[in-house]
């Protein structure tokens, strides 16, 4: 069956990973630079969780479709391309996580979103593209409003299947189309856990109910001039 391009999808709700949404990252300090500059964010998963297995599931439907279209592909090239390469080699849409220090499966699965910035179009010239930034009602965000790891929310995207002939590799990319944002974790702003801070117990600033503090004429500006 031929590979037929779907409708988008949409991810669970779930944490964001490492968001590079706002401007493209062109992987200046990887070993890998990206010199047409990539968007990405990534999604970590409980893989026993209903809604990551109903998620898994949906996609594999469109994988297995890719990976159709892929040996289609292949049964066409010509017979010496074919024996040089053997067979496909099926690059899953996920992986799973492993802990950084014990190397021990953390029981999440990672699911990468992708989306490259810019490139050259068959007449020579430039094309670019972004993914839209929607907050929680669904309306479109600022762009100077940086989207950060740990943020909640959604991910929109497409399933790109790809061959290709010289490695014999085919799969499924996940192509970001957009996200919303259902609670926002600035990208300067560092996590308790970075900081060495658990739960302690005791105070909880959100049962308190801020109080203005009065300045007295002058005062303002004396305090903006400082370093603090």
């Amino acid at each position: 069956m031929a590979y037929t391009k779907p409708k988008a999808f949409t991810s669970p709700l779930n944490a964001f990973s490492w968001p590079k949404v706002n401007e493209p990252d062109y992987g200046e300090k990887s070993p890998f630079p990206t010199p047409n500059g990539q968007y990405s964010v990534e999604l970590k998963m409980d893989a026993n969780a209903p809604e990551t297995q109903a998620f898994v599931a949906m996609l594999q439907v469109q994988y297995d479709l890719a990976l159709a279209d892929a040996d289609a592909k292949f049964a066409a090239m010509d017979n010496k391309s074919r024996a040089r390469i053997g067979e496909i080699k099926a690059n899953p849409f996920y992986s799973e996580v492993y802990d950084k220090e014990t190397d021990e499966p953390t029981g999440e699965l990672s699911f990468r979103f992708k989306l490259t910035a810019s490139g050259t179009k068959k007449d020579g010239g430039r094309w670019a593209t972004k993914p839209d930034l929607f907050d929680g009602t669904g309306t479109p965000m600022s762009r100077d409003i940086k989207i950060g790891t740990g943020t909640i929310g959604r991910v929109s995207f497409n399933c790109s299947p790809y061959f290709i002939p010289g490695s014999g590799m085919g799969g499924m990319a996940l192509k970001l189309r957009a996200v919303q944002v259902v609670e926002l974790v600035n990208e300067n702003s560092g996590s308790a856990d970075e900081y060495g801070f658990g739960d302690e117990g005791g105070f909880v600033a959100a049962d308190v109910t801020p109080v203005p503090v009065p300045v007295e004429a002058g005062e303002a500006d004396e305090v903006d001039g400082r370093d603090f």
